[in-house]
């Protein structure tokens, strides 16, 4: 339980993108070397280095501090330090009265310091304090307590410690950053590839074409070429389809309608209203694929007025002794605008009205905007559709009425699947539910406001 805790919590911290999770790869061995060879640099290197420099002191010091114990009082005890203090670069000063801060005095970061600091309380005994801050760090004070007070010994701190380790740390982090830039340039151009595959897979998806060429390391070309492969097929398959269905259709046209000719000519009769009744349901078959067929081929987008579409869908969908009530959420407001393919949308939801329609005898169209989506809701008070058919219902030529006579029925099952292509065609979502005011099925198209929306 514990280890899947730890492991969500690091997808949450970690990068979703490639590029930051390579860049992480790419800096987490650079900081942990630079990280490792700092250590062993401060603790071993630095730290004989520094201990080794304090014992070539340690002499001038102890040499200083056995003098000030021999002298009967401060004056003699500076005279006894002077030489000490010229060959050894010593500062020597004797107080009865302590002075100085009462604790060892250093910069937090600087760890140097303490190895210092510990090698001198090593070195001379009897030590209080070892400040470290003295002439803004260039000198070392120590005091240490003596028989005629406290004497302050200070020398330069070059002369007990190596160069500033600091400045190697920050050569390392330098040195890491200009890396880790020139890295990310190389990492770039090596992603454009892939990005630019990302995007056309997701422009496929919605119906459009973006060229695209191999380029970038051998991997990615190979499926950049795969997908270039299965986006033509596809591409074949669809125009084939297409052609096919609007060729079939367009062609039952004109022998449907010698029929229809030649059937009113016959005596009017109960046997000659049923052949033009299927006639009739023949030529609704016929331009239902002549719609689908319209359905797969993509129009330009184009920036249109919310409240205006959808004014002028309600007035298309108008029919004689139906009502359709309308409700427009406060939330699309009069300037509000999105780029949409105006005649394939207005197809969708109208087909939507015209299921409502069929099935129902109210219909109610609301819409809204969520989560930067404008949403169309279609309900009515029909019988609705159950959950675990929803997803067969969305499906071309299927037919959930199967039971019912075709002619009641009017229509081959393209009506859903009609406005689900429309929507994901434009990266958006059809989706299906029961009516919570109506009672029947409630239909929601969703389409995204990103694409140039104002809101």
């Amino acid at each position: 339980m514990t280890i899947f805790r730890i492991n969500t919590s690091l997808k949450i911290i970690f990068p979703k993108g490639l590029r930051g999770r390579t860049l992480l790869i790419l800096l987490f061995p650079v900081i942990m070397i630079q990280l490792i060879i700092a250590g062993v640099f401060v603790q071993r290197h630095h730290d004989r280095v520094t201990r080794q420099m304090v014992a070539n002191v340690r002499p001038y010091l102890q040499a200083a501090l056995v003098r000030i114990a021999s002298a009967s009082d401060i004056e003699e005890a500076e005279q006894l330090v002077r030489p000490v203090m010229i060959a050894g670069t010593l500062g020597v000063s004797i107080s009865e009265v302590p002075d100085g801060p009462p604790t060892d005095q250093r910069i937090f970061y600087d760890f140097s310091g303490a190895i210092l600091i510990d090698s001198i309380r090593q070195a001379i005994g009897n030590v209080q304090t070892v400040d470290l801050l003295a002439s803004d760090g260039y000198r070392v004070v120590v005091r240490v307590e003596t028989a005629l007070g406290q004497a302050k010994l200070s020398f330069n701190r070059s002369s007990v410690s190596p160069s500033n380790p600091h400045q190697l740390l920050v050569l390392m982090v330098f040195t890491g950053i200009l890396l880790t830039a020139i890295a990310s340039i190389f990492l770039r151009n090596q992603l454009k590839p892939i990005i630019r595959l990302a995007k056309a897979s997701k422009a496929f998806g919605k119906g459009e074409h973006i060229e695209l060429s191999p380029a970038g390391a051998t991997e990615v070309r190979e499926a950049t070429r795969a997908f270039l492969e299965m986006r033509n097929r596809i591409e074949t398959h669809i125009e084939q389809r297409t052609q096919m269905l609007s060729s079939i259709s367009h062609d039952l046209k004109t022998p449907l309608a010698r029929l229809r000719v030649g059937i009113e000519l016959l005596d009017h009769s109960s046997e000659t209203r049923e052949l033009i009744d299927d006639v009739n349901l023949m030529n609704q078959m016929v331009q239902n694929f002549l719609e689908f067929t319209r359905s797969q081929k993509l129009e330009s987008k184009v920036k249109v007025n919310a409240k205006s579409f959808i004014e002028n869908i309600c007035r298309d969908a108008h029919l004689p002794n139906q009502h359709l009530e309308l409700v427009i959420d406060e939330s699309v407001h009069a300037n509000l605008s999105f780029s949409v393919r105006p005649v394939s949308t207005r197809r969708a939801v109208q087909n939507l009205i015209q299921n409502a329609f069929h099935y129902g005898n109210t219909a109610r169209l609301s819409v809204s905007v969520s989560n930067r989506m404008l949403c169309f809701i279609v309900e009515d008070d029909g019988p609705g559709i159950p959950t675990e058919s929803r997803s067969l219902a969305v499906r071309p030529f299927s037919r959930l009425d199967t039971a019912r006579n075709l002619s009641h029925a009017g229509g081959v099952g393209l009506g859903l699947a009609i406005a689900t292509d429309i929507a994901t065609s434009q990266g958006g979502t059809l989706e299906l539910a029961d009516s919570e005011c109506l009672g029947g099925l409630e239909a929601t198209i969703a389409l995204p406001l990103s694409d140039g929306g104002i809101y």
